[in-house]
Parts: structure tokens; sequence; C-alpha cells
């Protein structure tokens, strides 16, 4: 709806309104309808998104937690291979700050 197209109507109907002016409110009368449901579809996409990353944002918490412990007890271990696991870790969790 053209905020400007209602002004213009509200500035000149002093007495009558034009048909071109009525069909128009008309129009814009019939659109509210399809523009209510596509609002509440909208809105059920956004907060399915919410969840979608609530849930997203745990998983994340999980794995940096496991990888914190995992960082713990490859502390214990000095092979080349547990450091290399350690460094790839560091590096994966440094990525998400």
């Amino acid at each position: 709806m053209s905020k400007e197209r209602l002004e213009e109507i509200k500035d000149n109907y002093e007495f009558a309104i034009l048909p071109k002016d009525m069909e128009w409110l008309i129009e814009q009368a019939e659109r509210v309808p399809e523009l209510e449901e596509h609002l509440r579809m909208s809105n059920r996409y956004v907060e399915k998104g919410r969840e979608v990353n609530t849930r997203l944002e745990q998983q994340n918490k999980r794995y940096r937690d496991a990888f914190q412990d995992i960082l713990v007890v490859l502390d214990w271990k000095t092979d080349n291979t547990s450091q290399l696991v350690k460094r790839l870790i560091n590096k994966a969790l440094e990525a998400d700050k």
C-alpha cells in the first residue's frame, strides 16, 4: 500500500471519494488477508530459524566442551600424534572466537 496515495486520498476527499480512489482503497483492503497470512508464515519461519539456531548453539557448546575435555586428556600424552591432535583442536576452537 502506498502511503503517498493514501495521504493524497485523505487530503482530497473533502466531500466525495473519486471512483478510482475508491477502487484503489478496496483493492488494498482486499489484500489485507493475503498479507496477514504472509506475515504469519514469515513469523513461523523466523521462529523455526530461532529454534534451529538454538539447537546448533547447544550442539556447538557440547562439541567445544568435548574438545576441551580431549585436550585435558592429551596433556598427559607426549607422542607426536597427540601433539598434532592438540594443535588441530586448538585451531578449531580459535576459529570460533
